[in-house]
């Protein structure tokens, strides 16, 4: 990897922040020594073949390290198909890569969001030129939970992020004195991003959260996959499973994905309450990593099973019974998915209340109804040889 000083982006309006943007291009440029991406900069790379939205998100994307926020009193130009403005479209990206996000907030627009959310019919014309501003802001505090300064100049931005920006330098230092010391077949070397810093820092829950993001991570490793199965892009191997075969192949199939159903109860009720330790003591983190490795394996086994099913070439008798066998790993899939957040959800908010709290991490799911799979395969095998069948 080449080294290159960190890249921070400025999102914000431009017209009224004109001169706030300028200021802290200098400021990133001359007294920090990283790269300011500013769109008004010549430095600013365009992609002349997309249009002037997508050249913002995608510098976010493939450019940026640190985005900072600057929230004023105009929306700014609005994406005709979400609506949304750029600059809420570069903070989405943003939270899309992870990056780390400081937000800025006019200090006379701050008491407005309040007023608004209680009554948004209101006029608000004389603050702000579209209330969609102020939704815009309580979205990032109220929903995302992001946390916001106030501002009245360049300068307090300034000298905010001279302090926040220390502390990350003292927060990387550690991390990398820390990473330094473990071994390299250590799992935690297979880590990245906030799921690496759960497993150094170890903050209050952190054995839901490191295997929630760690799971999260390696779903996410699986989303050219996930695509084509959403997709119904069928590229995998096609088969033609003759009659006389078929009974025996598609009771294959649901062994298959029995066992995957096996292997996820398995893991999440029994080896992940090893992993997490008993109550007071400190989990296990190789078996925490594991544990969300091995359920992102019968992720991608889901979905590759579901390609194999669709991908196979039956007679009508036995096509109702391909149709049943398909469905049985999108409740998997699903459930995999939306793990990671239910923990989150779970967990997160709760962190920082007084007091002991239980979270249950037991996850449940309807099995594949064997019961329909045999009666329609009954039927099947009545229509195609005359013959019933236990």
């Amino acid at each position: 990897m080449t080294r290159r000083p960190p890249t921070i982006m400025v999102s914000s309006t431009f017209y009224d922040l004109r001169q706030i943007r300028t200021d802290l291009g200098r400021f990133i440029r001359e007294e920090l020594g990283y790269t300011p991406l500013l769109s008004e900069l010549p430095t600013f790379p365009v992609e002349p073949d997309v249009d002037a939205i997508e050249n913002c998100t995608r510098r976010v994307t493939n450019d940026a390290d640190i985005l900072i926020l600057v929230v004023g009193g105009r929306y700014g130009s609005t994406e005709e198909k979400t609506a949304k403005s750029i600059t809420n479209l570069e903070y989405l990206a943003a939270r899309e890569m992870r990056l780390p996000i400081f937000a800025f907030i006019d200090r006379s627009i701050l008491p407005l969001v309040a007023l608004h959310r209680k009554n948004p019919t209101a006029d608000f014309s004389q603050f702000v030129d579209d209330p969609r501003v102020l939704s815009f802001i309580d979205e990032i505090r109220s929903t995302h939970k992001i946390w916001t300064h106030e501002f009245t100049s360049a300068q307090d931005i300034i000298d905010t992020m001279r302090v926040q920006l220390s502390h990350m330098m003292r927060d990387g230092l550690l991390t990398l004195k820390q990473f330094s010391d473990i071994p390299v077949q250590s799992r935690i070397s297979r880590l990245h991003g906030v799921a690496l810093k759960t497993a150094l820092t170890k903050p209050l829950a952190w054995e839901y959260l490191l295997f929630a993001y760690a799971l999260r991570d390696r779903i996410s490793t699986h989303s050219d996959l996930r695509k084509d199965y959403e997709m119904e892009l069928l590229l995998g191997v096609f088969e033609n499973v003759r009659n006389e075969d078929f009974i025996k192949w598609s009771e294959t199939r649901l062994d298959e994905v029995l066992n995957q159903v096996y292997c996820i109860e398995k893991l999440i009720n029994s080896e992940l309450k090893v992993a997490f330790g008993p109550p007071g003591q400190a989990g296990d983190v190789d078996l925490i990593i594991f544990v969300a490795e091995r359920l992102g394996i019968v992720y991608q086994k889901a979905l590759e099973w579901a390609q194999q099913v669709k991908c196979t070439s039956v007679e009508d008798p036995f096509k109702p019974v391909i149709q049943v066998l398909a469905t049985y790993s999108a409740t998997i899939i699903t459930c995999i998915e939306t793990y990671p957040q239910r923990i989150l959800d779970a967990v997160l908010p709760n962190v920082n209340q007084p007091g002991s709290r239980t979270v249950e991490i037991k996850l449940s799911f309807d099995p594949p109804d064997v019961e329909n799979f045999r009666r329609v395969m009954r039927l099947a095998a009545k229509d195609a040889f005359g013959l019933e069948i236990e």
